[in-house]
């Protein structure tokens, strides 16, 4: 089971099963947060956390803001959760993913793990805003994982 949550929620979630965390994370809140850390995530319940830090751009917003210093969700990035989700292989039942309103960037990563792996997650994601899953985010980790070298890590899962 996928649960996609925002920040707040992910604070209190408390897993049932064996779970994996990915934190998507703002690159103004890590700017001006001293502390990146600054979510109450209990590392003892969890299998493993993986933190990214990305906005909830396209690369045409990136294009039309060039002043504005964004960070655009990359194949470097789709590749790390890949490379956890490799890593985590056999030791997760279930996967915790959040941003900080739980919308669209997480529903993104969410959305593409659920839909790469056939796993369940709650499809109603795709309304949650009136913009809905980042898609872009959603298309370059879904490239990434529908790679034929990444194949054999979803029939391992």
């Amino acid at each position: 089971m996928i649960h996609i949550l925002d920040r707040f929620s992910a604070d209190r979630f408390l897993p049932r099963n064996a779970t994996i965390a990915i934190r998507c994370l703002s690159s103004l809140v890590v700017r001006t947060q001293r502390n990146i850390e600054y979510e109450n995530l209990d590392r003892k319940l969890y299998v493993g956390i993986l933190s990214l830090v990305f906005d909830d751009i396209t690369p045409e917003d990136k294009l039309n803001n060039p002043s504005i210093d964004y960070v655009l969700f990359d194949y470097n990035q789709a590749k790390e959760i890949s490379d956890f989700l490799d890593f985590s292989k056999g030791k997760f039942k279930d996967v915790m993913v959040h941003c900080d309103f739980g919308q669209s960037r997480s529903c993104a990563v969410g959305a593409a793990i659920g839909d790469c792996f056939e796993w369940e997650y709650n499809s109603e994601i795709w309304y949650r805003s009136e913009r809905g899953p980042n898609m872009h985010v959603y298309s370059v980790l879904m490239n990434r994982l529908t790679t034929k070298s990444f194949r054999d890590l979803k029939s391992s899962i």
